[in-house]
Order: C-alpha cells, then sequence, then structure tokens
C-alpha cells in the first residue's frame, strides 16, 4: 500500500519548464492550503458572509450579504468582498415562507489568448482562472443537492458525515460533514457544496416582494447558518488568558467605540503575581452563560460567588463559596465569610422562587420568598428569613405556619404521626397525635399542663 499523498515539483537548472510543471506546483499548493483550512477547522462561515435585511426608502426590503469568508468543505476558499444585493429575481420561482440562502464557490476561464498564439491541438487557452461565488435559494432537503460527496481511499461517500467515522467502531457520525484526508476533487470532478448563510422571508405576488425579518425568521435564518469551529484536542492560552465569548460589543449612546472597545479589555486588578510570575487571577473566562449536557465535576479546590464587579478576598470581602475538603472525613463546606456590616451578615436563604420577566428573556428574575437561613454566626431560622437578620437572637429560631404547624413527625409509610404546633392565639403549645384536633400533652403559656386537654385548670 502506498504511503505517498502528495507530489510537488523538484526544479533543476537547465530545466525545461512547461505549463504542467508550473501546474503541478499549483496543484501542490493549492491541496495543501485545503487540507490546512479542513484539518483543525470545520467548514463554513469563518467571518462575516451574513444576511442582512435593510428597508429602502420606497418601504421596501433589501436584503444583503454582508462581505466575509467562508471555506467549503473541498477545502476551497469564498471571499465575499463587498455587500452584495439579493435580487428578488431569485425568489420569483418560489412559494411565500421562509426561503435558505445559500452560496457556492465558482470559477470559470479567463485571459483568453488567440489559438495562434497557442500550441498547436488549436484548443481554446487561458492565462486565468476567476474564483467566485454563486448564491442559491430555496430549500436543498436531499444531501446531493448540497455537496457532491468525498472520496477517502477507494470508498465514495455520498454523505461527508459518514466518512471520518465509517472505519471506527460503531461507525460514529462526524455531523460538522469535514473530511481532510479525502481525494480532492480535480477540474472536472463533481464539485457541488452549498454553505448555508441563512433565511429571508418572501411573499409570492405579482411582482413579489422580500419581507422585513421578524423575530421568528431571524431565529431560523441563525439555525440554518452553518459557522466554522475549531477542532482540537487542546486550546492553549497564548500569554496566560483564555476568553469564551461573543465576537460582537453592542454600541453604547454615550462611550465612543474607542472607550466601548477599551472597557472590553483586561485590567490590572485581573493580574496577580504568584512566585515572582505575573499570570491572570482566572486563566479561563467564560463571558456568557454556559450549557452542561453531562455531568459537571469540580476537583478539589472551590466555587466562588462574588459581587458583579468581582470580589478581592485579600482586601477583606466576605467569602461567599463551596468547598471540598479531604481531611478526616470528607465534607462539603459552605464559606461565608463574616461581613464588615455586622447588621447585614453573609446568609445562606432558601426558598420559594417564581420566574419573572418571561416575556423579556434578556430581563429574566425571579420573585423569591426566603423560607430558610443560615447566617456566618451560625444562627438558623426556618420561616424567619423574611424578618431583619438581627431578629434571629437564638441560635435556632422556627416560625409557625398560618395555621400554627410547627413540626412534623412521619412513619416511614408517609402516614402522619406525631405534631406539634402552637393552640389558637398562641395561648400554648402543643404535641398531637393522629387526630390534629386533639391535643395529647399540652403546654400553656402560665405554665399549666393538660394531658388530653387544652384548657388545664392550673399547673401540674
Amino acid at each position: 500500500m502506498s504511503t505517498v499523498f502528495a507530489e510537488r515539483p523538484h526544479y533543476f537548472e537547465g530545466q525545461y519548464l512547461g505549463a504542467a510543471d508550473l501546474q503541478a506546483l499549483a496543484t501542490y499548493l493549492r491541496e495543501l492550503h485545503a487540507r490546512h483550512a479542513l484539518a483543525a477547522h470545520t467548514c463554513g462561515v469563518v467571518a462575516g458572509i451574513d444576511l442582512a435585511g435593510i428597508a429602502s426608502p420606497n418601504g421596501d426590503t433589501q436584503y444583503f450579504l454582508t462581505p466575509g469568508v467562508a471555506v467549503d468543505g473541498y477545502g476551497r476558499t469564498i471571499v465575499v468582498a463587498e455587500p452584495y444585493a439579493l435580487s428578488a429575481a431569485l425568489f420569483t420561482s418560489l412559494g411565500s415562507g421562509l426561503v435558505p440562502v445559500w452560496i457556492r464557490h465558482d470559477e470559470q476561464p479567463g485571459g483568453g489568448v488567440r489559438r495562434g498564439f497557442g500550441v498547436c491541438d488549436a484548443t481554446d487557452a487561458y492565462q486565468r482562472v476567476s474564483e467566485a461565488f454563486v448564491v442559491e435559494v430555496g430549500t436543498r432537503a436531499a444531501v446531493s443537492s448540497r455537496e457532491s460527496g468525498v472520496g477517502v481511499g477507494d470508498r465514495t461517500f455520498a454523505d461527508a458525515r459518514e466518512a471520518l467515522g465509517w472505519y471506527l467502531e460503531a461507525q460514529p457520525l462526524a455531523p460538522d460533514a469535514t473530511v481532510a484526508p479525502q481525494l480532492l476533487p480535480v477540474e472536472g470532478d463533481p464539485s457541488l457544496w452549498l454553505i448555508p448563510v441563512g433565511c429571508v422571508p418572501w411573499q409570492q405576488g405579482a411582482p413579489g416582494q422580500l419581507l422585513a425579518p421578524t423575530e421568528a425568521s431571524r431565529k431560523q435564518s441563525r439555525v440554518l447558518r452553518r459557522q466554522a469551529g475549531v477542532v482540537a484536542e487542546s486550546v492553549i492560552a497564548g500569554d496566560g488568558l483564555l476568553r469564551l465569548r461573543t465576537r460582537w460589543l453592542p454600541r453604547s449612546a454615550t462611550q465612543s467605540v474607542e472607550e466601548v472597545c477599551n472597557a472590553d479589555r483586561p485590567t490590572e486588578k485581573d493580574l496577580i503575581v504568584c512566585d515572582d510570575h505575573l499570570e491572570f487571577r482566572e486563566p479561563i473566562w467564560i463571558e456568557a452563560h454556559a450549557r452542561f449536557l453531562g455531568d459537571a465535576r469540580l476537583y478539589g479546590r472551590r466555587l466562588e460567588f462574588q459581587a458583579a464587579a468581582g470580589t478581592d478576598y485579600v482586601g477583606g470581602a466576605p467569602v461567599t463559596a463551596l468547598r471540598r475538603v479531604d481531611a478526616a472525613a470528607t465534607e462539603l463546606q459552605v464559606l461565608l465569610g463574616k461581613s464588615a456590616d455586622p447588621n447585614t451578615p453573609t446568609r445562606l436563604v432558601i426558598g420559594a422562587s417564581a420566574a419573572t420577566n418571561t416575556n423579556k428573556p434578556c430581563e429574566l428574575d425571579f420573585d423569591f420568598s426566603p423560607r430558610v437561613v443560615v447566617q456566618e454566626d451560625g444562627k438558623v431560622g426556618i420561616g424567619t428569613a423574611a424578618v431583619p437578620a438581627s431578629a434571629l437572637v437564638q441560635p435556632l429560631t422556627v416560625r409557625a405556619d398560618a395555621q400554627g404547624g410547627v413540626l412534623a413527625l412521619q412513619t416511614s409509610a408517609g402516614a402522619a404521626s406525631w405534631q406539634m404546633r402552637l393552640a389558637a392565639n398562641n395561648a400554648g403549645l402543643a404535641f398531637r397525635h393522629g387526630n390534629p384536633a386533639t391535643s395529647q400533652v399540652y403546654f400553656g403559656n402560665g405554665g399549666g399542663v393538660g394531658i388530653g386537654t387544652e384548657a388545664p385548670a392550673g399547673l401540674l
């Protein structure tokens, strides 16, 4: 079995060079570039090439492809060098609704020369190949309408998503459909590869028209859009900081572009000196919401909860964190640092919540009704968290519910057994078994004790 994967020309003095020799060099460099583009990256839109809907002065909506760069599944670079207007003529044969928009690589010969200048076979000769892109619209449900497939070794895959995993156990799929070791197509081979850009709303008619984007159309457009990614086992921070964040920053009505961008840069407070070495306090920044579809595990150390502006514990700010300690016994510690203000101690509060602003996802919040509180000084309140913390004058304070219930015990089967309740008008404390209306033992506030009654005649 041959291990040769590429061939490049080798030149020497006095060599006669023909077009085939120079073409071999161009082919080698083009394939090398294509494999590099597909090896550590997935195909798709690399930057830009988005759909922008702009209202025209007459009230119509015009859509443009924004400038950008993409790489298709054959490693070919597609460049949109300037805003490209989508003509309504592209959509005239389609029915009303959201229409997918795709781009693909295209090339055409250019710079033709006269036949007399060429060789004797009298075929057309061209000095250049013009690389361009073509916009296609409409649903492409069949894989064959989106790509021409790939070849790996002596096998051809109509769906590139199957190629990489075909030889592995259970033949897993690679949904990015990016195959670096493929046999790259040569001139004359089928080489269709569509890259989805998004969707635009279209209304059929005479004449038809493109409609303004809606929230629903924008969401579906983003779901269809194919953005390029990175394939690697590790991502190494070049100078000690790795940031996971969106590329875009919102504009500000009160700050200049320079001020907005400068505010996004790391500051001195983000750096610390350890063993005479300068490093970032947190080398990895996840600057957005995170989703875990599996387990999330913390190995040792702690999980800290800091104020939005950051908290410097070294400077005396109270600690709020979870920490696992492997000592004589493994335990999970809740760290509630001592607050500088005795009237507002650090507290762990548990309660009931309900989502608010559900019609404004970006402003989603929760109504909270505190039920259990644990203070930094060890005092615990059950049902008392709504009152000022200073009211927790005892190590453990329990507030009864509206019916006077304080404590209930159940059997292992879940049936109600003993109950401890406050009597009517808080006149005393009753222990009841079974029937909550009948007290077995009763202690009156004045010292009277009743057995089987809540109206003792006197002291015991």
